[in-house]
């Protein structure tokens, strides 16, 4: 019986024939399908409104850049407080509300940068039998990670806080939403002057949830900068809590509650809510959110260089890319690209431009099998976080891929010059590095990778059975396809069922005659060409039309 597997490995829009040549196809990344099959990006952000499609660039903050959520209090006003990393809206009650004071204080009272928030839930909310809600951060992009119905891996959750009161029932945040009619919970709070994390409902894996409860070993002391900073790290479900550097708590989130076991992961429901320090009075800075697991080495907090982007390069890694069984033909690529400077209402941008020491430098590597055997080489690795930028400048594993002036590639040329590049698998990725005043970055709108498949020959068109005396005799036209060499039949007792039986492989012949059958019995048959074999290996098509036999004498 002839076994047909279907392997998908990536979402990817194909197009055939549309933008090159009859019998190529286009691979896209960005562009209307957008970024989100990428499986790595490292400072990048996303940003709409540049082209007619989303571009990715980097990240135009050096403090915690690729953030999801990030609140940096500089705005200079509670009224202008935003995400920066503009994935989340945020609702900030006014300051003679109700629910108490929210307000903005400058560079001399802030953690970082130039200002911080400022709560006070005032006496009347803080003797209120419902918890008052001073800021409500919603989601609005697909891509925020607390997004409604979001199933999701690593995350890192940190802040800074300057308590004035540090009281029980004091909450840093919460966030709510429902699964189903399941409700679910991430609380921070302070009680007994430490700092508490409680998720509930939040890990789930085959429709069960855990609940996981943390809290700090040190006490909090009013009138004093603290930084925390929980880490979970979805490879091995381990989660981990820091305060000030220091790992205070730890717990597996697996089914044993060890190492090992079913994983459990974060997943969002409907009403997706965060309610930022609510009761709480004191001093709050640099509150992120990243889709990242950051261990006890890594600082999210960095320098700010001269100009708006980080002096680190970012990067982006493609899904692995099939191109299907035989050798398919790389023809070329294409980036779509430009630079700009400037936030908010200053923009500068060129499109396909170019801007001195701001570029792009573009890298493919490809294999016969599925890559990542070593998790040094691995870009979905939290041990390849940081050193796969490196590796491909050195020319490690990756081949570095010129491009001209218009920023595309001749990849045939390419691959002729080094035939490892001529595989099945391919991966494609992109290290983007700022101007060295920080003021230009580069950036994408689509990626596009030409080739030929490598479609193995139809199969022939016409096709006879004629019985006779403990045998059928098969003939058949050749194939359509010049390059087909061979040409296998699969027979069998039922219709599209050729259980029981090889395949038999008839060579270059158009007939074949098939002996030891039973008379009486209606047999069905088939014919595939192929145009080469490895041993027991065929690259060969699909089915002919069926035709059937009974042997008589």
């Amino acid at each position: 019986m002839r076994k047909i597997v279907v392997l998908a490995l990536i979402n990817l829009t194909l197009c055939t024939g549309l933008l090159w040549a009859i019998g190529e196809e286009t691979i896209s990344f960005g562009g209307k399908s957008g970024w989100n099959s990428l499986i790595k990006t490292q400072n990048l952000s996303i940003m709409q409104g540049l082209r007619p499609n989303p571009v990715i660039a980097l990240s135009s903050s050096a403090r915690n850049t690729g953030a999801d959520l990030a609140l940096r209090f500089d705005e200079g006003s509670s009224g202008n407080f935003i995400d920066s990393a503009g994935n989340y809206i945020l609702q900030v009650a006014p300051e003679d509300s109700a629910t108490g004071s929210v307000a903005s204080a400058g560079e001399h009272f802030a953690w970082a940068g130039k200002g911080t928030a400022v709560f006070n839930p005032g006496f009347a909310a803080r003797l209120s039998s419902e918890r008052p809600e001073p800021m409500v951060i919603l989601p609005k992009s697909s891509s925020a990670l607390f997004r409604d119905n979001n199933n999701f891996g690593n995350f890192t959750i940190e802040f800074r806080i300057y308590p004035k009161l540090a009281e029980n029932g004091e909450q840093i945040f919460a966030w709510s939403a429902i699964k189903g009619n399941t409700p679910q919970y991430i609380q921070v709070f302070i009680e007994e002057n430490r700092l508490h994390w409680a998720f509930e409902n939040f890990f789930e894996t085959d429709n069960r949830f855990i609940d996981i409860n943390l809290r700090s070993l040190s006490r909090l002391s009013p009138n004093t900068w603290s930084h925390h900073r929980l880490s979970f790290n979805a490879n091995r479900g381990f989660i981990e809590y820091f305060v000030n550097g220091e790992l205070e708590d730890s717990a597996w989130v697996t089914g044993v509650g060890i190492e090992g076991g079913d994983i459990f992961t974060p997943i969002t429901g409907l009403g997706s809510k965060l309610v930022i320090a609510s009761r709480y009075t004191g001093l709050l800075d640099e509150f992120l959110i990243t889709g990242s697991y950051a261990n006890e080495a890594d600082t999210l907090m960095t320098s700010i260089s001269a100009g708006p982007y980080s002096n680190r390069d970012g990067v982006f890694v493609s899904p692995i890319i099939d191109l299907g069984a035989g050798k398919a033909e790389l023809l070329k690529a294409q980036l779509k690209t430009g630079f700009y400077s400037g936030t908010g209402a200053q923009l500068i941008n060129l499109y396909n431009g170019k801007n001195g020491t701001a570029e792009i430098l573009f890298f493919l590597r490809a294999s016969d099998i599925p890559f990542f055997a070593d998790p040094h080489t691995d870009p979905q690795s939290e041990e390849a976080k940081q050193e796969i930028a490196q590796q491909m400048i050195n020319g490690e594993v990756w081949q570095a891929v010129a491009l001209d002036k218009h920023n595309a590639a001749d990849l045939a040329a390419l691959v002729q010059a080094n035939p490892a590049l001529q595989k099945r698998y391919l991966q494609a990725a992109c290290v983007f590095f700022p101007s060295g005043d920080g003021v230009y970055s580069p950036y994408i709108e689509e990626l596009q990778i030409n080739y030929r498949p490598d479609l193995p020959p139809k199969p022939p068109a016409y096709i006879s059975a004629s019985p006779s005396n403990g045998s059928v005799e098969l003939a058949w036209r050749k194939s359509a396809d010049l390059d087909a060499t061979g040409y296998r039949v699969y027979y069998g007792e039922a219709s599209g069922v050729y259980y029981g039986n090889e395949p038999i492989d008839a060579g270059s012949a158009t007939n074949l005659k098939i002996s030891g059958l039973e008379n009486g019995k209606l047999y069905y048959f088939s014919i595939v060409a192929y145009d080469r074999k490895d041993g027991n290996e065929y690259h060969e098509g699909g089915f002919s039309r069926e035709v059937s036999a009974r042997p008589r004498r």
